[in-house]
């Protein structure tokens, strides 16, 4: 935990070196991040990139936990003390980057008001009582993970599974190399998709996949074919990830559920409800490609 004595200490370009040690339980995440990122002349992450989604994130996930969660508001006082280390700090950009990662971000949450007042320090209590302002009614409340965070937080929390934390998380950091590669271990999952999968159009447990892998690329190529429009042009193709069962999946929507989540049962686009049949059973190898592609049904 960081010490008032420590506040004075935080300098604006060491504000990720604070994070990772008041945080070493996220250095995963920064790592993740920094890796990912395009290099800009040699320069890494700004610290405006990193604090909001490596900590920002985490304490989205926290706040919408329920507040009885066994071991919440232990980790919620460590974001808290670090927050008010460097809102206390005599670096001007240290505290404005405290006021963006902590209380903007807690102002933009329905229990954040709440949370900070009985949790925070007199600084963040302050900017509160004195700038801050109540969420807006319909405000996002759902975290969009993209480094691994919401793993992190389970990890902390061993009462809950990562499909019981709030949010989404970026089905990216856990990828693998091919279908042998994630049908070898647990969790195995296959998408079909374009634009780096961000259209999905199939979800399957790989344990139920039992084509090839040159018939999964195939099928998101026809798939895609059926589509139309600017689709073709993003690349389809199929992905291997580790996903655990009752996860939110990027993008896999199922009704009113923008990112539903995994089932036994594969998912498939409603754009492809007609060839749904075909679908599976190009997956389970009775069929070699869509009718209608150009391959024999």
């Amino acid at each position: 935990m960081v010490t008032s004595g420590e506040a004075n200490s935080i300098a604006y370009r060491d504000a990720h070196e604070a994070m990772l040690s008041a945080f070493p339980e996220l250095a995963p995440c920064h790592r993740r991040l920094v890796e990912d990122w395009d290099d800009f002349g040699g320069e890494p992450p700004g610290q405006y990139i990193v604090l909001p989604d490596v900590l920002g994130t985490f304490l989205e996930v926290l706040l919408g936990l329920p507040p009885a969660t066994r071991g919440r508001d232990e980790l919620l006082r460590r974001v808290f003390a670090l927050g008010e280390a460097m809102l206390a700090s005599r670096d001007e950009e240290t505290r404005s980057l405290a006021i963006d990662w902590l209380c903007e971000t807690a102002q933009d949450h329905p229990r954040g008001k709440r949370e900070t007042l009985r949790l925070g320090g007199s600084h963040a209590r302050s900017w509160f009582e004195h700038r801050g302002s109540d969420p807006l009614l319909g405000l996002r409340s759902d975290p969009i993970d993209l480094w691994g965070v919401r793993e992190i937080v389970a990890s902390l929390l061993p009462t809950l599974a990562l499909a019981d934390l709030p949010g989404t998380t970026s089905h990216d950091i856990n990828a693998e190399p091919s279908l042998e590669a994630v049908q070898r271990g647990p969790n195995g999952v296959v998408l079909l998709g374009t634009f780096g999968l961000a259209h999905l159009y199939v979800v399957s447990l790989a344990d139920q996949v039992h084509c090839s892998e040159p018939a999964l690329t195939q099928l998101a190529r026809d798939l895609c074919l059926l589509t139309g429009g600017e689709e073709p042009h993003g690349q389809p193709s199929a992905g291997f990830r580790r996903i655990p069962p009752g996860e939110r999946v990027w993008n896999m929507r199922q009704g009113e559920e923008e990112h539903g989540r995994l089932g036994e049962t594969p998912w498939v686009h409603e754009r492809f409800t007609a060839s749904q049949t075909a679908i599976l059973e190009v997956l389970a190898q009775r069929r070699a490609r869509l009718r209608g592609s150009g391959a024999p049904s």
